[in-house]
């Protein structure tokens, strides 16, 4: 399942490289709103500048869910068409604010809260800070979920995050290995100016990996006899793999010669 989940992901991205460029560049644009703008503003409106930045990030995480929704549009092998952007805005606008402010919220009680329990140079402070070390993990790994089960089974936001907390303690080994090549990812993407894999690339990857991760649970669904009994993945992922097949370098170059 892991060389798969690579292989699919590398091709789907490889397939829509140039709108992987200009949706990884729209993302860097808008970065600038919450990075660069309130620097502007802080000198004469320290507070104008704070709101600009917390409006700014929650714009990324709405576009973010925008481009995941496309991102499962690739893996699904459709044609890449920006006039579905107004109609996955009004699908994902409000999962998308709510996860920033989830993810503002964390960052901020995290920020509080970890120089405090420090500072107390005590077992109690440093049992404190192992458990929110442990819960900032945790969180990392279901939040590759989040956008995936909006973008392909699920609508309601509390559905998402229950449903994201127990797709992770049930493929624990893949929320680790989705997360390793995520930071493999961010690097990558750090020295490319984030244009390559960019953005794009890691929403990809996560719905490559949930999308093959549903697999499992339609097989479960189908037979729910084998509930308790090691899954047969190569059946399961029998028709992925003939989708996916295997492409030569000359293919990837020059798909039209083959």
């Amino acid at each position: 399942m892991y060389a798969l989940t690579l292989r699919k992901w590398f091709y789907d991205l490889w397939d829509n490289l140039f709108f992987a460029f200009l949706i990884n560049g729209a993302f860097a644009l808008l970065c600038a709103i919450p990075l660069v703008l309130p620097s502007f503003l802080f000198t004469t409106s320290p507070v104008l500048a704070y709101l600009l930045a917390i409006l700014g990030f929650l714009l990324l995480f709405i576009y973010l869910a925008v481009i995941a929704n496309f991102a499962f549009a690739s893996a699904c092998g459709e044609t890449f068409n920006f006039s579905n952007f107004i109609p996955y805005l009004k699908k994902s606008w409000k999962v998308g604010l709510t996860f920033g402010i989830i993810f503002l919220a964390l960052q901020f009680l995290v920020s509080v809260s970890v120089p405090y329990y420090y500072n107390l140079d005590s077992l109690l402070g440093m049992f404190v800070l192992a458990l929110i070390a442990w819960f900032v993990i945790f969180w990392v790994l279901s939040a590759q979920y989040y956008l995936p089960l909006n973008a392909q089974i699920e609508k309601k936001l509390f559905k998402v995050l229950k449903k994201s907390i127990i797709v992770v303690i049930d493929n624990a080994l893949l929320s680790l290995f989705l997360l390793a090549l995520s930071l493999g990812i961010v690097a990558v993407s750090t020295l490319t100016i984030s244009l390559f894999p960019g953005v794009f690339g890691l929403l990809l990857l996560q719905q490559v990996g949930f999308k093959l991760v549903m697999k499992k649970y339609d097989y479960l669904e189908a037979n729910p006899q084998n509930l308790k009994k090691k899954l047969p993945w190569d059946e399961i992922l029998a028709d992925e793999k003939q989708r996916t097949g295997v492409r030569t370098l000359r293919n990837l170059i020059f798909p039209w010669k083959d």
